[in-house]
């Protein structure tokens, strides 16, 4: 009979490998994809490294979200819109320069819409119709080929930029250009276009849009992260460099005040604690001589220095180990405060490690809706 123990987890095996192939065959499919595209376009500029490749991608990313909002803006669809840009370029126009023609065009088509007479005169007076018969606006792509085609029937002048500017403002006379083309102008560029490839349409503008928001999103994933794990050393270095203000202003020199800053226990000031430690050895030392050389001032013959001798002798040795001792203890108070200060560090890295270890555990477990 079968382990069912066993039975599980081959089964876990098997779905564990074939989700592995699925994952495989996508990025397979997207690595050929690149291998595709980085040949093809090392065949017109030669080698191109991977790094080069993504910054490629997000510049296509990047012109597709640019025209998928400047499509909003104007009301003019993604497709029309980069055949437009295209016409442009041919005639030494800007992106800029068009869309800022093209949105006041727009909002002058809008003046009409609410009730402007002097707007709707400007339109009536070139010929051109701002209204379907129901009444209904047309598009702003329909009127702007209408403008254009009245411009390419009359001369160039004064009448001409005036018109330009009141319909497309600041930019309306570096828009004469490419009005001039007419209406079978703009058509004829915008064959062309696509039959070089760089028109796209309103489905890619709003892929490359959802692509670069995700970008953005793990930006500030990236951001979000480096808070946490950061925010934890902020109080103490705070406390730190407030402690090494104050002891610079109380006129304390710059290494003692980063002694003092270091020390963040609670047990004072370090220059106190050394002086402490400092003042007990003298106090001490100061006890052992007076005692001695009381004795020595009651010497009067030659036996009696001689019976003292040894104690000066090891009034001595016990003055060089008291020394040696106490400067063992600043140093060792030294290397705690030291070691304290790494601790708080340390503890607030694993603290906040700890936090996020949990919240991608949650993440997991979530994913694997266990």
């Amino acid at each position: 009979m079968a382990n069912p123990e066993s039975k599980f987890v081959i089964t876990a095996e098997d779905r564990a490998t074939a989700t592995l192939k699925r994952v495989s065959t996508e990025f397979g499919g997207l690595g050929r994809a690149a291998l595709s595209a980085a040949s093809t376009l090392t065949a017109f500029g030669g080698a191109l490294s991977l790094g080069a490749l993504v910054a490629q991608v997000k510049s296509v990313a990047d012109l597709q979200d640019r025209f998928g909002k400047l499509a909003q803006q104007t009301g003019i669809g993604v497709q029309s819109l980069t055949e437009l840009d295209y016409a442009a370029k041919l005639s030494d126009v800007s992106t800029e320069d068009l869309s800022t023609g093209v949105t006041r065009l727009t909002s002058k088509m809008g003046d009409v819409a609410q009730g402007s007479k002097e707007a709707a005169a400007v339109f009536d007076s070139l010929g051109v119709k701002v209204k379907n018969n129901d009444g209904t606006l047309r598009s702003s792509e329909e009127v702007l080929k209408d403008i254009a085609q009245r411009f390419s029937e009359f001369a160039d002048g004064s009448t001409k930029t005036a018109y330009a500017v009141e319909l497309f403002g600041r930019s309306g006379a570096k828009l004469i250009p490419l009005l001039n083309s007419g209406r079978d102008g703009l058509a004829e560029m915008a064959d062309e276009a696509r039959a070089l490839g760089v028109v796209f349409d309103e489905k890619a503008a709003k892929s490359a849009e959802r692509f670069n928001d995700n970008l953005t999103r793990l930006g500030q994933a990236a951001q979000g992260l480096k808070i946490e794990l950061l925010q934890g050393l902020i109080p103490p270095l705070y406390e730190i460099t407030q402690r090494f203000i104050e002891a610079r202003a109380a006129g304390i020199d710059f290494i003692d005040s980063l002694d003092i800053a270091a020390n963040i226990k609670g047990f004072g000031t370090l220059d106190e604690k050394i002086a402490d430690v400092q003042l007990k050895a003298v106090e001490k030392q100061v006890n052992a001589s007076s005692a001695f050389w009381s004795e020595a001032s009651e010497i009067r013959d030659f036996d009696g220095a001689k019976a003292i001798w040894p104690k000066g002798g090891a009034l001595a040795k016990e003055s060089a180990e008291k020394l040696y001792n106490t400067n063992q203890e600043l140093l060792g108070i030294t290397l705690k405060t030291n070691e304290a200060l790494g601790n708080l560090i340390k503890g607030s890295f694993e603290a906040t490690n700890e936090t996020v270890t949990k919240q991608v555990n949650a993440v997991k477990k979530a994913a694997s809706g266990k």
